[in-house]
């Protein structure tokens, strides 16, 4: 009845659209105690490392990416 296909963009449609719609309930905002005000001091404080290491981590991607 259906081609291999039409089958598979057929299946695609309808993930797209199960997507979208259930997207929507990914935006609640949960109601934190106190208003969401924390006293708390971070762990681990991001600092200015993580810079660094997304600039590694771009350079050696795209290092990879253009390797022949």
């Amino acid at each position: 009845m259906f081609s291999k296909n039409n089958y598979l963009k057929t299946c695609l449609v309808i993930a797209f659209f199960f997507i979208v719609i259930l997207d929507s309930d990914l935006f609640a905002q949960i109601i934190l105690p106190n208003d969401g005000d924390v006293d708390d001091v971070p762990v681990a404080p991001i600092n200015g490392l993580i810079g660094l290491a997304i600039a590694v981590g771009s350079y050696l991607g795209f290092k990879k990416l253009n390797e022949d």
